[in-house]
């Protein structure tokens, strides 16, 4: 089955153009995720499972948010976590798209 098929709100599917990386980052710490942020040559984020605390253990790495996003880059996003076992409700209204 195709990873659209999964998602239920297909009208905000369609809609994660307008996602920032500030935005993935709040999401994040709101679904009590932990976040960290890396300066260098991408600026981004690392979006990591808090069940394994040591940033060297790859088993804890969720996804990687760079600064320059579009649709599908979010769609990617949002699947990785969507695939760590949280709700997509509870996505949406992480990224406060929905109430």
């Amino acid at each position: 089955m195709p990873e659209e098929d999964k998602i239920q709100r297909k009208e905000l599917w369609r809609s994660l153009n307008n996602v920032r990386q500030g935005d993935w980052e709040k999401a994040g710490k709101r679904l009590g995720l932990d976040v960290f942020r890396y300066y260098g040559k991408g600026d981004h984020y690392v979006i990591r499972d808090p069940a394994y605390p040591d940033p060297s253990d790859y088993r804890g790495l969720i996804t990687t948010v760079d600064k320059a996003l579009n649709k599908i880059s979010n769609q990617k996003i949002f699947k990785q976590i969507l695939n760590c076992g949280i709700p997509e409700d509870n996505i949406w209204r992480a990224l406060k798209m929905l109430k």
